[in-house]
């Protein structure tokens, strides 16, 4: 009895830090993409895999019928230009972003290392840009450095040549874009390819919940003109959403088994709990109790374990997963996992999910051992030693 406790106590901890650092980790790594680069992106449809935008042009009630699908809480403008970072003897490729005033900074705040975020407010063209600390590190600059900055326009082969300031350095550990990006003011862009102030590269649509991403991107590819195409965030970073959804099925798996082993356990426990209480079975049949009730004494001491076996499960696991989440003992390569140590986010509705279902599970485990109790005849079990 004491090992099924002990194996309910076990099963139960591994499933809620399992679900606790799986959440964990989607939520972390879907912020960081998400606080860069949105949920959808539209932009002037590409002929090739270029990493310049076409301009369209700002469309207000585009914008407006947007605002008003259920999900979406912001729309800003975004456009990119690809260029050279020159440095001494070092040169390094980028891409630069450039991001306009309602720029949403929320989510992106908690990936800043150092210096502030962009400040857009200026009437004129801020020459103050974020870097990423990889980039940073391989060009051997830091915050308020100047860097020159070589870029290619499309209407002629003589690159133009601009100076930026270093103002702030992010981190996101997503290589895809700490290796890449270049944060900077819209307005650089439209001087750079000569657009008008109604000009952009194209919009970022953010929204509340990203399961409805896909049915709201299919609302938005029937409103933007044929010359125009959606990119979401899955088609963006498929590599790494698809690496999230095997980490689901693991924990998936993961749960499945400890339910299995905790049943198993219970059951092995119930069946020796009956052959150790045989003789009291036979007693309590010759008084006149009924198989229902016998069965009943046996189901319900079973369930009493299992709940204190859950409860303690529940305690030894928040006290492990809040030492990480406080202390972040844990560490991990950001190189293969994007975060720098072993994430924990408690989501209430899937561990009230695991101990009812846990509970739920063990317990209708019991009911077939337990028919062994109403098999039993007082005769034999008078006899049996």
């Amino acid at each position: 009895m004491r090992l099924a406790f002990i194996s309910i106590i076990i099963s139960v901890a591994v499933m809620i830090a399992s679900d606790a650092i799986g959440v964990g980790f989607q939520t972390e790594i879907k912020n960081k993409i998400t606080g860069f680069s949105s949920h959808i992106q539209v932009s002037k449809t590409k002929t090739n895999f270029a990493l310049e935008n076409d301009s369209i042009p700002i469309n207000l009630a585009f914008e407006k019928k947007v605002m008003a699908l259920p999900g979406v809480n912001h729309i800003q403008y975004y456009a990119t230009k690809p260029g050279i970072i020159k440095t001494g003897g070092e040169i390094e490729g980028v891409i630069m972003k450039g991001v306009d005033k309602n720029y949403d900074w929320d989510n992106f705040k908690p990936s800043m290392v150092e210096g502030p975020i962009l400040d857009l407010s200026s009437p004129t063209p801020t020459p103050d840009v974020l870097i990423s600390r990889v980039m940073a590190n391989k060009l051997n600059l830091k915050l308020h450095d100047t860097i020159l900055t070589f870029f290619f326009p499309k209407t002629h082969s003589v690159p133009l040549a601009r100076n930026f300031i270093i103002s702030g350095i992010y981190e996101t550990d997503v290589d895809e874009i700490d290796n890449s990006f270049m944060l900077a003011d819209l307005r650089q862009i439209r001087s750079l390819n000569k657009w008008d102030k109604n000009s952009i590269g194209g919009y970022e649509i953010f929204m509340n919940n990203l399961k409805t991403v896909d049915t709201t991107n299919k609302i938005i590819r029937g409103m933007i003109p044929v010359d125009q195409e959606t990119l979401t965030i899955h088609e963006r970073f498929t590599q790494i959403f698809d690496w999230l959804d095997l980490m689901n099925m693991n924990v998936t798996i993961i749960l499945t088994l400890m339910t299995l082993v905790a049943s198993i356990n219970m059951i092995t426990a119930l069946l020796i709990m009956i052959l150790e209480r045989t003789q009291m079975i036979g007693i309590l049949k010759t008084l006149g109790a009924a198989n229902g009730e016998v069965r009943r004494i046996f189901v319900l001491n079973a369930m009493r374990i299992i709940g204190l076996g859950i409860f303690y499960g529940n305690v030894f696991a928040f006290a492990v997963l809040l030492l990480q989440k406080n202390f972040h003992i844990i560490r991990l390569a950001k190189e293969s996992y994007y975060l720098s140590e072993v994430p924990v986010y408690f989501d209430w509705t899937h561990i009230i999910a695991i101990n009812a279902g846990a509970f739920i599970l063990c317990s209708l485990s019991m009911f077939l051992p337990s028919l062994l109790a109403s098999r039993i005849t007082p005769v034999k079990a008078l006899r049996f030693e």
